[in-house]
């Protein structure tokens, strides 16, 4: 009796993919070939610890490890999600549930997937093979980055944390050059900015160890003497150089007061309303003749002695360390009349100092992050681009080469004029900006920058001869004059005496007609 011959196929493991350490592989498919190991994978020692492992430091966490006699280091490797304990509840400690702080809890044994590694000292290669019988994962890549990032990605992420940028930049930041640059955009893109937070919170202290001072005074004073003689005096250095003076063809540096604290200064000393009115009107004169006749005026009219004797001794020599005359050459000045920028570096300072820093430390330090985000400012005002929709992109090249913030008052107006046409109407005014005068207003930008704010003459040079000279001292004359006038007729208004005002101005009229009536005559004649 014969039976049948049954053959029972024997299927053999795939042979191992050995990679060399010129294998061009992109590292989403490194940590493909790490998540679901298929086959063995035989990768060079070195290779793996510094390029491999950090892709996927976010998957696997150790379960046992044995090194043997030999050398060899053999280390198991459970995926994240299998989490083999239950999270604690704290029903055993008897506390309420109000008095609980709210957490997040994962589910235990969720994925049961193992991996064994094995580095060889004998030839300097790791191999890296599924764990006996252990299953695939039973997530995604996206979802473990979304419960952790891997160690590549928070190393990019300390690196620009230790820049003392926000956690909103330092994400972008990341994100950005991850995608362009390490061709790694799958997993930079779960990144978060709270993840990013608590990064930069971690090596927030081995940071700033450097700014310990001693918690002995009189050596911590000795170590910031030495550091600032180590430093070359980094204040007299920046103000050097900010301030060069005559040495460099520039105006000594000058002292303008704070607006906002003069003001609050004399609301405190100044406790005579229509005197302390009167100051406040004064600092909003526009020549220096006016603002030093109505200071005058002000110590005249007040009642009380000791307010004269403050005003005299304090704000009649130095009008142009609190006036606004003496800034009506910049318009910068008379935008910026506070010290708000220094206050906040005082505020911020007052932050992070405590009784373990060294100021001196803490000002160097709040010095490097103000110069960084000036850096940013920079950047948002140079660099920048704008985007609008509808408008050509031969138009929108040229508006792009100007500042950004001028980029979009420009824009709007191109807008504007668009729409116009668009209605059948037609361009509104009758002047042109040409090619040259286009190409003349975008170069102010380019050559001065920020310095365009500090002068209206920066960009506007000429030489003045003698007879323009005296001409513009006889303007200057003209304007005080009327400026005076215009200041006795409402101090003379403000009295509500209708008679006296009349009579003020029956008077000027008497005194003004007749020499508007002599040069008028005069210029007839010679016509």
């Amino acid at each position: 009796m014969f039976f049948p011959l049954t053959v029972t196929p024997v299927f053999s493991a795939p042979a191992p993919l050995i990679i060399t350490s010129t294998s061009n592989l992109t590292p989403n498919k490194k940590r493909d070939l790490l998540f679901d190991v298929d086959r063995t994978l035989e990768i060079p020692m070195e290779v793996f610890n510094d390029e491999w492992w950090l892709l996927v430091s976010n998957i696997w966490t150790k379960w046992d490890s044995y090194e043997y006699v030999n050398g060899d280091i053999r280390k198991t490797f459970a995926c994240r999600f299998m989490k083999h304990r239950e999270s604690s509840t704290r029903e055993k400690e008897n506390v309420s549930n109000k008095k609980r702080r709210i957490t997040k809890t994962r589910p235990p044994d969720v994925c049961s997937a193992m991996i064994k590694v094995l580095w060889i000292a004998s030839s300097e290669v790791v191999q890296v093979e599924r764990y006996k019988n252990s299953p695939n994962h039973t997530h995604s890549l996206s979802e473990v980055d979304r419960l952790k990032q891997p160690k590549v990605i928070r190393s990019l992420v300390e690196i620009e944390a230790a820049k003392n940028y926000p956690p909103p930049a330092i994400t972008s930041a990341v994100k950005e050059y991850a995608t362009l640059e390490l061709d790694f955009g799958e997993c930079a893109r779960e990144l978060k900015r709270k993840e990013v937070t608590n990064i930069k919170y971690k090596i927030r202290g081995p940071t700033e160890t450097r700014f310990i001072g001693n918690s002995n005074l009189k050596s911590d004073i000795l170590e910031s003497v030495s550091f600032l003689t180590e430093q070359g005096n980094i204040e007299a250095k920046s103000i050097k150089k900010t301030f060069p003076g005559i040495d460099a063809g520039e105006q000594e540096c000058q002292v303008l007061l704070c607006v906002v604290h003069v003001m609050r200064t004399w609301m405190q000393k100044i406790n005579e309303k229509k005197t302390q009115d009167t100051m406040i009107v004064v600092m909003h004169k526009r020549t220096k003749i006016g603002c030093e006749n109505l200071v005058q005026d002000a110590i005249n009219h007040c009642s009380v002695p000791y307010i004269q004797n403050y005003i005299k001794r304090n704000y009649t020599k130095n009008t142009e360390k609190w006036g606004l005359w003496a800034r009506q050459h910049s318009p910068l000045l008379l935008q910026v009349t506070s010290t708000n920028s220094l206050e906040s570096f005082h505020s911020e300072l007052k932050k992070i100092t405590s009784s373990l820093h060294g100021a001196v430390h803490n000002i160097v330090n709040i010095d490097y992050k103000k110069r960084s985000e000036a850096e940013i400012a920079s950047f948002n005002f140079r660099i920048k681009k704008i985007s609008a929709y509808g408008v050509d992109d031969d138009i929108l090249e040229e508006i792009k080469k100007f500042p950004f913030s001028f980029q979009q008052l420009i824009i709007k107006e191109a807008c504007a004029v668009m729409n116009r046409l668009e209605k059948g109407k037609g361009v509104p005014g009758n002047k042109l900006l040409t090619s040259d005068v286009w190409q003349m207003f975008r170069e102010i930008f380019e050559e001065s920058g920020f310095e365009v704010y500090e002068s209206r003459e920066s960009f506007i040079e000429y030489v003045q001869t003698e007879q323009q000279k005296r001409a513009e001292d006889r303007r200057i004359a003209v304007g005080e004059l009327t400026e005076r006038m215009r200041d006795r007729y409402w101090r003379v208004e403000e009295t509500g005496d209708a008679e006296r005002t009349q009579s003020f101005i029956s008077m000027l009229e008497a005194t003004v007609n007749p020499i508007i009536s002599r040069f008028d005559n005069n210029s007839n004649e010679k016509t």
